[in-house]
């Protein structure tokens, strides 16, 4: 009992159409679920489009991002050429 060639390439062909149809359903499954995950992240937001969510994700990395700089920016000890001759003064 043999499987004629041309069914056998339609059977491979079905398979390989399902094994990408179910890898596409898994893939936008963790899609949205990362979607999901940024809604609850972002005040306000939980009923908008992808475009606008990932819109605000960008601005609250950005202002985070500027306000960790100001904070870094402020904890730096201050250089001033008075502390710097004091300094020189006690490496003699």
């Amino acid at each position: 009992m043999s499987i004629p060639i041309e069914g056998f390439a339609e059977d491979k062909a079905i398979a390989a159409s399902k094994s990408h149809s179910q890898g596409e359903k898994r893939r936008r499954d963790r899609i949205n679920a990362q979607l999901a995950t940024l809604r609850k992240l972002i005040p306000k937001y939980d009923k908008m489009d992808v475009a606008a969510l990932l819109g605000s994700v960008i601005d609250q990395v950005k202002d985070l991002k500027r306000k960790a700089m100001e904070v870094s920016k402020k904890n730096q000890p201050k250089f001033t050429f008075k502390s710097c001759l004091g300094c020189w003064n006690n490496t003699k």
